[in-house]
């Protein structure tokens, strides 16, 4: 009994102390939070939706959430207005919820949101947007989000419309939900994180959906919607780039909340930070040296001592996950998954990527110069003189030409080299620091017109073009489903 109320005492002091330091600081686009407690709930076609499921909403099945804070209303027209450029749309008013957006755009205000805030806002997962909808650990079991009475919680089509036609309404105006939160089944459908995709009937814990899709999710029903649209299991899917006047959002963040900043215990929490493999510096023989046959271009000659400091690369090709939870900016990427190597980036997008991961993380990552990558991709220090990075056969580490089905594949799936580092010689070529030209004998950053560096064999490359001294160039405004990059941290990191 007593623990119950400690705990609940510690709950409400959270979401005091997060409110109260919200009004105290807020940005006008940041939204008033609520906490939900996690827990674990029958998502999809429960009971209480009837007959009317569709089939998408089955099977119900057990789904298990950590706690996390959700926007108590949907984002308004004066938020959105606070750091986009322009309103797009058609009702226009500052308590009114945005509308006319794609998934795509609502990415863009979070991303702006963050920088601002210095906060990790999202869209709620698909099983979070559920479980707040139904009410969370306070759940009544309603059929929509509040109550079994739609009008008293939603704008939808039999109550919306003025003379002309169903329009949306100020946020807040119906009555809420059991744990305090607006119009999850009307007034705007809104976004959700997921890809969309089938339900299993297997219990989940903190889904996120499918790896990868075609159209991105999204809930409750609008103020131009049916009953049977505004039902809390009811889900649909668009694709990104699409918008309709009838889709907006709200937010969420992770139940521990933190602000960015360079603080050891606040670099722990960033699951999207790279895995790192420390690189002892020393001197090697770059280009094209005795095991790289006969197949040197002749832009890898000639081979020349180059002697490097010692640094950290990440262990990893950077995954269409972290790109992701850096700028929230919908995955370009022409082989979704988000294990998969992030591709159709320009070397200029990587360095957006890189600032915003040190603003977030306080370190200092940057691309590797290509005598770095090189120097680790033949093994640094522990180099076996291999042809490729890690093995004298392709096939054991990397993936290419012969065994790709040419698309990417989930990184770390073949062997590493002799550093423990995976997919520098296939997978996805990788952008350096360095703007191309030919070799001297130093391992200076060299100044040319010819664009910049990409190092390693990719899926589409053939066995020569994998090898670990092969190097070409591409514009910095290049852009290629062939390439993607890693991360390199200075040794004091």
């Amino acid at each position: 009994m007593t623990q119950n109320i400690l705990k609940t005492a510690m709950i409400a002091a959270a979401a005091i102390f997060i409110a109260g330091a919200a009004s105290a600081q807020r940005h006008p686009a940041e939204p008033e939070m609520v906490f939900v407690e996690g827990g674990t709930f029958t998502m999809g076609c429960t009971a209480e939706q009837g007959s009317i499921c569709k089939d998408n909403e089955k099977p119900a099945h057990s789904v298990t959430v950590n706690s996390f804070y959700i926007g108590k209303y949907e984002i308004t027209q004066a938020q959105w207005e606070s750091l986009m450029d322009s309103n797009p749309c058609f009702v226009q008013g500052a308590s009114l919820p945005m509308g006319h957006l794609t998934w795509d755009s609502a990415q863009e205000f979070i991303s702006r949101l963050n920088k601002a805030t210095g906060k990790n806002y999202r869209l709620p997962t698909e099983a979070e947007w559920e479980y707040a909808a139904r009410g969370g650990s306070r759940s009544k079991g309603y059929r929509y989000s509040g109550s079994n009475n739609l009008d008293e919680v939603a704008w939808y089509y039999n109550n919306s419309s003025d003379k002309y036609s169903q329009k949306p309404h100020s946020v807040g105006t119906k009555k809420p939900n059991e744990l305090g939160i607006y119009d999850m089944s009307g007034n705007v459908s809104e976004f959700c994180y997921d890809w969309y995709g089938g339900y299993s009937a297997s219990p989940q814990q903190n889904p996120t959906g499918p790896g990868d899709g075609r159209e991105c999710v999204f809930r409750g029903g609008g103020n131009m919607s049916d009953a049977e649209y505004c039902r809390i299991s009811f889900r649909s899917g668009e694709i990104p780039t699409e918008w309709n006047s009838n889709f907006g959002f709200r937010v969420a963040l992770d139940g521990a909340v933190t602000t960015i900043g360079a603080d050891t215990a606040t670099v722990k929490r960033y699951h999207f930070a790279p895995k790192m493999v420390f690189v002892e510096g020393g001197t090697f023989t770059m280009g094209c040296t005795a095991e790289q046959g006969n197949s040197c271009d002749s832009d890898e000659k000639p081979a020349h001592k180059v002697k490097v400091g010692s640094f950290y690369i990440s262990q990893y090709e950077i995954t269409q996950e972290q790109w992701y939870s850096v700028l929230a900016y919908r995955n370009r990427s022409q082989f979704a998954g988000k294990n998969r190597p992030v591709e159709m980036v320009t070397w200029n997008d990587v360095q957006e990527y890189i600032a915003r991961l040190n603003e977030y993380t306080g370190r200092n990552y940057r691309l590797p110069t290509e005598a770095e990558w090189e120097y680790a991709a033949r093994g640094g220090n522990r180099s076996k003189g291999y042809r490729y990075s890690g093995s004298n056969n392709l096939d054991e580490v990397a993936w290419h030409e012969g065994n790709s089905e040419r698309q990417t594949h989930d990184v770390g799936t073949k062997k590493p080299n002799e550093l423990g580092i995976y997919d520098m010689s296939g997978n996805v070529g990788e952008w350096c620091m360095d703007f191309y030209g030919k070799y001297d004998a130093s391992s200076k950053l060299r100044l040319s017109p010819y664009g910049y560096v990409v190092r390693g064999g990719y899926w589409k490359y053939d066995m020569d073009n994998c090898r670990v001294s092969r190097r070409y160039q591409q514009d910095s405004n290049y852009i290629s489903s062939a390439i993607g990059f890693r991360l390199v941290l200075p040794v004091e990191e």
